[in-house]
């Protein structure tokens, strides 16, 4: 039995749905997987029966049906004449190829070749991030992750869709790919001469501006450096203190 390609295999089990898991199918159901998988093909201007009848021949050669013998299980009405039912064979087709167990991989993807299932999309991924290996062996360059995203994929979002997906969670990491995620700035005032290391947050605007006056008012101000946090967004910037001085002990 030789290897026919995916669309013709997901033609296939389209029928075998839309007749019921039937032995034989009829002329109207064959159709209509027709319709459901190449509706490009179907609802275009051209007679479609010729490419129809050609992927049936080629399940036949196939082993996976088998064609009416006799003339009178025949429809001479249509171009070309096309059968009025198809038997479906009881046997078990061959797995389409899994290209990527194939594929050579980076050592860095050497697990790729034992995933069990790959999207079409995924692959591409994969083939991606294995050319980056093999292109960037010895940069240790770190560099934000959007900007490494956009040096794999040519999009500064790739990188963050596919974190969380289980392949890249067990394999694979940021520090692998010499990146790291950045986090929101925001606004904030420096007062040098501050007896500690302290810090204060503040969610309101006209609150912000008077703390920055009042604590530059004194010969040795009280905090080192006032953040404006603009409401809730300080949840989701808060991290990056860290930039802003890695010596903070104390967040008010």
């Amino acid at each position: 039995m030789r290897i026919i390609d995916n669309r013709i295999l997901e033609f296939f089990d389209k029928k075998h749905e839309l007749s019921g898991n039937k032995v034989v199918v009829s002329k109207e159901k064959v159709i209509l997987a027709f319709e459901r998988v190449y509706s490009e093909l179907y609802y275009s201007n051209d007679n479609y029966f010729p490419q129809l009848l050609e992927i049936l021949n080629n399940l036949e050669k196939s082993s996976m049906i088998e064609l009416p013998k006799t003339e009178e299980n025949w429809d001479h009405n249509t171009l070309p004449q096309f059968p009025y039912w198809i038997k479906v064979k009881r046997t078990k087709r061959k797995s389409p190829p899994n290209p990527w167990k194939e594929f050579p991989w980076r050592k860095e993807l050497l697990w790729a070749s034992k995933l069990r299932n790959v999207r079409i999309k995924t692959f591409e991924v994969l083939k991606q991030l294995n050319e980056y290996f093999k292109n960037h062996e010895k940069d240790n360059v770190q560099m934000p992750i959007k900007e490494r995203s956009i040096q794999i994929f040519g999009e500064e979002k790739v990188l963050d869709r596919i974190l969380q997906r289980k392949w890249f969670k067990e394999n694979l990491s940021l520090d692998i790919l010499n990146c790291y995620k950045t986090h929101e700035p925001f606004p904030s005032k420096t007062f040098l001469g501050a007896k500690k290391d302290k810090v204060i947050i503040i969610e309101n605007r006209d609150t912000f501006d008077s703390f920055c006056k009042v604590n530059a008012s004194f010969e040795f101000p009280y905090y080192n450096h006032i953040i404006y946090g603009s409401g809730e967004r300080i949840r989701d910037t808060i991290l990056w203190i860290n930039n802003l001085d890695p010596n903070v002990k104390l967040i008010e």
